[in-house]
């Protein structure tokens, strides 16, 4: 018998807000667009997110994309600040990635932001090769393959935006050039996890279906040269890994988005420990989504392979069978029954 797995890689970004008109205008400009909308009540809340309190919460959708959606919630009682702008390099850090035209549309918004006075943290988007062509002594005068990257951090936000050079991948995001920052539908989303061994991160392959690609083994001088310091920070000489995990569909060699990276940092390393505020209840990134074909079997499961903290399958606040839980690295998750 075929065991459960996730289908299509990851469904939605879950970030509580405060301001809900003011939140699906943000998403406006990055091509979202509100495509239901649901009452929360405080027994679903309860069963489904830990939460002791009511809410009303929003489904947001780039372009007909069937994953990387944006569900916003406004709690009638939220239970905190969440992550705010804590630097990525933490336990419990979580973050969306996009694709865009023309990465020097979002960065000349936040330099105006950050000269208003409006809170954010952002790097200068540092290029990174992909590519394998020969550099000659002289100025590059040959096509280059690789990705411009910048991380733009907000008290509700937690972003990173690419854009790519010569990079020719259809199915990996689908960029709306009418929307104010020309960004794609949300590609990957990332956590931080301290796990020497890789035993803890095994639960998104091996229980949850995700599709392992190789790690990518970043040394603090290659760190410090895409700019990651500047965001996670780094202490010297402290470098990390990155464990892709894709949409389960990838395993037919062609690239999706959908995808979860783990950034991976050593034992030994001291990182301070947010996942107690970066789960439902609380502002800002909290949840992340993901589908099934079949929630009764998925939570028999998800129970079987180490997940803990799971509620009973219930009815969502948009009338879908779910059921939340905790990963073996403490990261809070929901599964949905697709329809």
């Amino acid at each position: 018998m075929t065991k459960p797995s996730i289908v299509g890689g990851i469904y939605e970004v879950g970030i509580g807000v405060n301001d809900l008109p003011r939140a699906i205008g943000y998403w406006e400009r990055f091509g979202y667009r509100m495509v239901a909308g649901a009452t929360l009540s405080a027994d679903v809340a309860a069963t489904l997110y830990g939460v002791n309190s009511a809410g009303r919460s929003v489904r947001l959708q780039h372009l007909d994309s069937d994953h990387g959606l944006v569900r916003l919630t406004q709690w009638e009682q939220s239970t905190g600040a969440g992550l705010g702008l804590e630097p990525l390099r933490g336990l419990g850090s979580r973050w969306s990635t996009q694709i865009t035209s023309n990465i020097l549309v979002l960065l000349s918004h936040a330099e105006a932001a950050r000269n208003a006075g409006v809170p954010c943290l952002f790097d200068i988007p540092a290029f990174s090769r992909t590519g394998t062509e020969t550099i000659g002594p002289d100025f590059p005068l040959e096509p280059i393959r690789g990705y411009r990257e910048m991380r733009l951090l907000q008290p509700l936000w937690r972003q990173v935006v690419l854009e790519r050079l010569n990079v020719h991948d259809p199915d990996y995001g689908r960029v709306d050039d009418r929307a104010l920052f020309r960004t794609s539908q949300i590609t990957h989303m990332g956590l931080i996890v301290q796990d020497d061994a890789g035993e803890k991160i095994r639960f998104y392959d091996q229980v949850l279906g995700f599709h392992r690609q190789p790690e990518r083994v970043m040394p603090y001088e290659r760190a410090r040269s895409v700019g990651a310091h500047l965001v996670y920070p780094l202490p010297e000489g402290e470098g990390y890994r990155v464990q892709p995990f894709d949409d389960p569909r990838n395993a037919d060699g062609r690239t999706r988005s959908g995808r979860l990276h783990l950034v991976r940092f050593p034992q030994s390393s001291t990182l301070p420990d947010w996942r107690g505020v970066a789960r439902p209840g609380l502002l800002g990134y909290s949840l992340y989504t993901l589908r099934c074909a079949d929630t009764t079997a998925m939570h028999r499961h998800v129970a079987a392979g180490g997940a803990g903290a799971l509620t009973p399958i219930a009815l969502d606040e948009f009338g879908q069978r779910a059921f939340s839980f905790v990963a073996p690295d403490g990261y809070f998750w929901t599964m949905i029954e697709t329809r």
